[in-house]
């Protein structure tokens, strides 16, 4: 065996994997990056008091097509009150796809 046939298979192994890895989606967007733009979006409203998030993304079910989503929380002060809030946002952009008030 000719040490080039070697060298071009696995370069060509290296480089199917390297495709396989960016095609199969498993590329997501941090989790506390996730969590820094959903508070970045209440920022304006008032003062953030407390946040969490799920660091492992969840499978999103619709009619349509799964996504992955991160699931998370923020508690934020309106009016002098404590407002909490549950979020689910997208794990590959980091956008918020469900921003819903959570009832004391």
């Amino acid at each position: 065996m000719k040490w080039r046939h070697f060298f071009l298979g696995a370069g060509a192994g290296f480089a199917a994997a390297y495709l396989w890895k960016i095609r199969s989606g498993k590329n997501f967007f941090g989790a506390e990056k996730a969590l820094r733009k959903a508070k970045a979006a209440l920022q304006k409203d008032g003062k953030i008091t407390g946040s969490w998030i799920v660091s492992i993304p969840e499978v999103l079910a619709s009619e349509t097509e799964n996504a992955a989503v991160y699931r998370g929380g923020i508690t934020q002060i309106r009016g002098g009150k404590p407002v909490t809030y549950e979020f689910l946002a997208d794990a590959k952009t980091g956008d918020l796809l469900k921003l819903e008030e959570i009832d004391p």
